[in-house]
């Protein structure tokens, strides 16, 4: 008995300190990690990623590059790579990034680099380069002078309108667009970037009457601009005035004229040959168009978007006088119901009837 005690006491104390060695390491191992979250939040393990921003570009002309950060103690350099940097910026309250711009007043290439501190790291740390290539600007690398494709010659004061516009870039950049409306006070800012060559469009309202010159602007994503676009005028009368509406478009480089006489009726107009054509109303709110008056349909002029599509050779079909807009069937029909509901009235009070032979069996 009194070895069983001896034993059991010479477990109890082996256990406590195999415990006690366990809860020394536990606490250890408690205190590393500690440290090592403790330097990481002071900055000490911690890269920042390169700034974001165009990879290439143009010498004089200024680009924009940006970091995001939610550390609103943390201070923040720009290095442009070409002996210049910014001063020490600092998240503004309630932001999540930081953006500058800088130009480069020759070719090469740079490596523009962020650098990070804070009161734990005070020397610094530096993100990785962001390579940024800046050519020589060559007369091919502005986008073309845009031409308007769609939009109004005459139209009413109050009314939306839409326009179209596209052009292309030599090097196949991705374009953006502004408008000016020749109201002096209703330019609009540059659009979303979009596909060379692709078609872009833009609605406005004019609230007063007169003669508006509308030109367009092109610049491709590096920033260079082109030239401003032939002016097209419109005329804005107020709509008490009896004035047809007058679209134009734009079919294989010719400027065409659309002269609206009523909702259903139209003439095609070619400015460069002056043959004019009667559009043919589809019945759906479109119209056909017979270009070169061959008798068969060339194009579809969809009026809201003022599109205008060609028309594949499987899907012509023939001009006839037969296309009769939707609202006229409609009317046919109510025709022919009211006279059935008439009939069927007359011979149900009398004044028609109708016999029928009757078989008498013998």
């Amino acid at each position: 008995m009194q070895q069983w005690k001896a034993r059991r006491s010479t477990l109890y104390q082996n256990f406590s300190v195999l415990l006690g060695k366990v809860l020394l390491l536990f606490l250890i191992l408690c205190c590393v990690l500690a440290a090592s979250d403790t330097g990481q939040s002071k900055g000490i393990n911690y890269h920042p990623t390169p700034p974001s921003g165009p990879s290439e570009g143009y010498v004089n002309i200024s680009y924009t590059y940006s970091i995001i950060t939610v550390n609103q103690e943390s201070l923040w350099m720009f290095d442009w790579g070409d002996g210049t940097s910014t001063d020490w910026l600092q998240l503004t309250e309630g932001e999540t990034m930081i953006a500058q711009s800088h130009l480069w007043t020759h070719h090469g290439t740079y490596d523009v680099r962020v650098q990070f501190k804070n009161e734990y790291y005070p020397d610094g740390i530096w993100s990785s380069p962001l390579s940024v290539s800046i050519y020589v600007i060559t007369t091919d690398a502005y986008p073309e002078q845009p031409r308007l494709m769609t939009g109004i010659l005459n139209g009413f004061a109050g009314y939306s309108y839409v326009f179209s516009v596209s052009t292309t870039d030599p090097q196949d950049s991705f374009l953006s667009y502004r408008f000016d409306w020749g109201d002096n006070n209703h330019e609009t800012g540059w659009t979303t970037f979009i596909p060379s060559g692709s078609l872009l469009s833009a609605s406005c309202t004019w609230e007063s009457a007169g003669v508006y010159a509308v030109k367009v602007q092109s610049q491709n994503q590096y920033g260079l601009e082109s030239l401003w676009s032939e002016p097209v005028e419109v005329t804005i009368t107020s709509q008490t005035q009896d004035t047809g509406l007058i679209t134009f478009v734009e079919v294989n480089s010719v400027r065409h004229r659309i002269e609206f006489s009523s909702e259903y009726n139209a003439r095609f107009y070619n400015t460069t040959s002056g043959r004019a054509t009667a559009l043919v109303h589809n019945g759906q709110g479109d119209f056909l168009v017979d270009d070169d008056a061959d008798g068969w349909a060339d194009y579809l002029y969809i009026p809201p978007s003022g599109v205008i599509i060609s028309i594949p050779q499987v899907m012509m079909q023939k001009i006839v006088v037969s296309v009769v807009p939707m609202i006229l069937l409609i009317i046919a029909l109510g025709i022919v119901i009211s006279v059935a509901l008439i009939i069927l009235l007359l011979v149900k009070y009398g004044y028609i009837y109708l016999y029928e032979e009757v078989i008498v069996e013998k």
